[in-house]
């Protein structure tokens, strides 16, 4: 880890200094994760309909449901943890030493504070990802609360009698 960017964060009582991934790692790692989070989502997505349907769909309706199914299916207890380990080579714990000595033991009883450093660790990673995307997330935001502004008033619907 001679690299010299890094940012740290504080997790669970223990602060982690993350590093870049190098760019084959990355690319494996994030290719990976498309490869299985992007289907479920996709599903999702189309299960959805238009924008203003979105709004007062149901959790069932909406495809979440498929979508974690689908998500769960294509999880990979090797892939994932072949990810923890890439994320780990490039992680210190302060006050403890390089994350992949540690990684046996230092998780133990914790793998909530495990998938909350592991979510840390992508940001590190892919932020630019996450900033490239965020324009578009916030443009269907912004489509969606107009959608939800232009319906009608419910206050305005007769209460069912």
């Amino acid at each position: 880890m001679s690299q010299s960017v890094s940012r740290t964060k504080e997790i669970d009582g223990h602060t982690y200094e993350v590093y870049f991934l190098p760019p084959r790692a990355a690319n494996r790692v994030f290719l990976r994760t498309v490869k299985t989070a992007v289907p479920g989502l996709t599903h999702m997505l189309d299960s959805m309909g238009d924008v203003a349907s979105v709004l007062d769909a149901h959790i069932a309706e909406a495809g979440v449901g498929p979508a974690i199914r689908d998500l769960v299916d294509r999880l990979d207890e090797d892939v994932l943890w072949e990810t923890v380990e890439a994320m780990a080579g490039v992680t210190t714990v302060q006050g403890e030493g390089k994350l992949p000595s540690l990684l046996s033991t230092h998780f133990a009883g914790r793998l909530g504070s495990m998938y909350k450093w592991l979510a840390f660790a992508y940001e590190v990673n892919f932020q630019d990802f996450f900033d490239a995307l965020a324009p578009t997330l916030s443009a269907a935001a912004a489509r969606m609360q107009a959608a939800q502004e232009s319906k009608s008033d419910p206050k305005a619907e007769k209460a069912p009698t």
